[in-house]
């Protein structure tokens, strides 16, 4: 093996070896929403399994504190589905069901397999993977509030070298069109080679 080739395959395993777990975990930011509440998922660090963080949101109440419901399988997510009352996590061979009917006490209700066979092909995404900077606008159960769900990406690349991008996402509630307030949900950043 001449050196230059070794210097490349020590140069490629350091690298891999190097980049951070969130970068590695494929499904983090997956999320679905439903009236009043969003659902995404996130790795948890130096565990196997999924954090499942749910966030609520009302004219009343405004956005309110973050739940979080460990999944303590080894999964990736391939799909979530919001319905009300429910969440529904789906891995390669199983669904979760999470039931989100108590305020601030989400709770897994039953895991059973699922033929589904679904892929996160067609899954949005508010983390590292997701497609595009935009706005969403999320469903709620106001007229004259609205929440917003708003994907901002950024970076730098240097030609022939690769570069890095910048994701934040952030829940934000309108009232007339002027903000009233606006909590981050993830801010994260990828490292993108030239192949």
């Amino acid at each position: 093996m001449s050196k230059s080739l070794l210097a490349r395959c020590l140069l490629f395993t350091l690298t891999v070896t190097l980049i951070p777990s969130a970068v590695a975990a494929d499904s983090d930011g997956y999320f679905c929403s439903a009236p009043g509440l969003i659902a995404f998922d996130s790795f948890i660090p130096g565990e196997p399994g999924r954090l499942i963080k749910i966030v609520r949101f009302d004219a009343a109440s405004g956005i309110q504190p973050e739940e979080e419901i460990k999944i303590s399988d080894d999964i990736q997510t391939h799909d979530m589905v919001c319905r009300p009352g429910t969440v529904e996590v789906y891995s390669w061979d199983h669904v979760y069901v999470i039931e989100t009917g108590v305020l601030l006490a989400p709770k897994l209700r039953e895991k059973r397999p699922s033929v589904h066979g679904r892929t996160a092909a067609g899954q949005r995404n508010l983390g590292n993977f997701a497609r595009r900077a935009e706005v969403i606008i999320l469903a709620t159960t106001s007229d004259a509030d609205r929440f917003e769900l708003v994907i901002a990406r950024g970076g730098f690349f240097v030609k022939g070298k690769g570069g890095r991008t910048y994701t934040s996402t952030d829940l934000v509630h309108r009232v007339s069109d002027q903000i009233r307030e606006h909590r981050r949900l993830f801010f994260g950043e990828r490292e993108e080679t030239v192949d």
